[in-house]
């Protein structure tokens, strides 16, 4: 009786044990198969290690940039010594100036200490920042990572736009690296500093399933709806100048004004077609700000919305500061500073002072700004035909336009200006 009773015993722990065991396989299995954890929290293991960046030495110290820029890199920079590379890891990615890794904290200091004994300039960094047009926050920091005037208006976090995601690359972008994101269906639409792109995929996995750059990928975040525009974008209800919508390339504009509210007035903002500058769909919208408010919290297509504004001259005051035309309080436009360029040799056709050495002392000067501005007017028509403003096109002075890192990137160029007016401070006439 009592075996019987045991034997009872014994089959009901065999039994429970054969359920536990079950539920733990279930258990793995979902643990296993579950997606991916959100976007916004992924992170590749690069993340949590210092970036160190060894310069490379140069061959000729003396060496003129304009020289060197036409030899190949092998020409111009020394190999790293044995002993630096040695200690380089097996996350080094290497440049033409430089080379850099990813290590442990002990690791990143032997490196930057035997780099220091080769004669070399090593640097280390854990920067995690990522800088967006109207906010900056910590890739991978949930806390902050909406605009602090969102979180104060009880914003805390936008929503994810579908299919727009903000990858962060662990090393200074390659461009060869554009060709790979496309190679697998990816689409780059923007570049922001701090070695960010804002992208195109179906899913965050397509991202990190894209082999070719995968090991390059630091950080994976949603582009949220609080990334487009600032917090003071709408503040002031109805503006009499309106928004500028700026949607992603393709996006059907007259689909977009006919789906808009009652009481707001649209227009495409006409973009020149250049091959240098892509062309972006825009929309000048004008009405009541809830409604636009609505478009920019919920549309799919929408990148960014700025306040419309009307492009007028400024700045004039610091160039005419340098040539002596202004006394603090007003500028003397008659002379304006053609002649005070003329007289110190700097452009051709100074009748006062002979210059021989002018046109021979023509620099040329890369500028890293905003873009550059053709000249279109409102209604997208070039003024007298001409691309370019007077000062900068006789003769022509802009030898190349070249969007970077990607050749292809779309964007919008140069509307707030301050690009085409540093073009203006470096090589412009001064006539005009």
């Amino acid at each position: 009786m009592n075996r019987g009773k045991d034997t009872s015993r014994t089959r009901l722990l065999i039994g429970l044990g054969a359920l536990g065991l079950a539920l733990l396989a279930v258990l793995l299995a979902v643990l296993l198969l579950r997606p991916e954890p959100e976007a916004g929290l992924w992170q590749a293991p690069l993340h949590s290690r210092t970036y160190v960046q060894v310069e490379k030495a140069l061959r000729d110290p003396f060496l003129d940039a304009e020289r060197a820029a036409g030899l190949p890199p092998e020409r111009v920079f020394k190999p790293l010594p044995p002993e630096v590379v040695r200690l380089l890891g097996d996350s080094a990615v290497d440049y033409d100036a430089f080379t850099g890794t990813y290590l442990d904290e002990s690791a990143a200091k032997n490196l930057i200490a035997a780099a220091g004994r080769a004669g070399l300039v090593a640097t280390a960094s854990a920067e995690r920042r990522v800088e967006l047009p109207w906010h900056e926050l910590i890739a991978g920091d949930e806390a902050g990572r909406s605009h602090p005037g969102f979180r104060a208006m009880g914003q805390e976090k936008g929503q994810a736009v579908p299919g727009l995601y903000l990858l962060q690359l662990a090393y200074p972008f390659k461009e060869e690296w554009t060709a790979s994101l496309s190679a697998c269906g990816i689409r780059q639409l923007a570049y922001f500093q701090e070695r960010t792109l804002l992208v195109k995929a179906e899913s965050d996995e397509k991202l990190r399933a894209c082999a070719a750059i995968a090991p390059y990928i630091s950080w994976i975040g949603p582009f949220l709806t609080t990334d487009r525009y600032a917090p003071e974008t709408f503040e002031r209800g109805a503006s009499g100048e309106g928004w500028d919508l700026h949607f992603a390339p393709g996006t059907d504009l007259r689909g977009k004004e006919a789906s808009l509210a009652t009481g707001i007035k649209a227009q495409s903002v006409p973009q020149a077609a250049r091959a240098e500058l892509p062309a972006q769909p825009i929309l000048h919208a004008q009405g009541p700000a809830a409604p636009l408010r609505a478009i920019a919290d919920t549309d799919a297509d929408l990148l960014s919305v700025t306040r419309h504004s009307t492009i007028e001259l400024s700045d004039e005051r610091q160039g005419q500061i340098v040539a002596g035309n202004h006394n603090g309080a007003r500028v003397n436009l008659t002379p304006r500073y053609r002649a005070w360029l003329q007289n110190r040799c700097l452009i051709p056709g100074s009748t006062a002072v002979s210059c021989p050495q002018a046109a021979a002392n023509q620099q040329t000067v890369c500028m890293i700004d905003g873009g550059y501005d053709t000249g279109f007017q409102a209604n997208g028509q070039p003024p007298s035909g001409k691309r370019r403003h007077p000062d900068l096109a006789g003769p022509e002075r802009v030898l190349r336009l070249q969007n970077f890192p990607n050749p292809n990137l779309v964007t919008s160029w140069d509307r707030g200006g301050h690009g085409t007016m540093v073009a203006g401070i470096i090589a412009g006439a001064g006539g005009t």
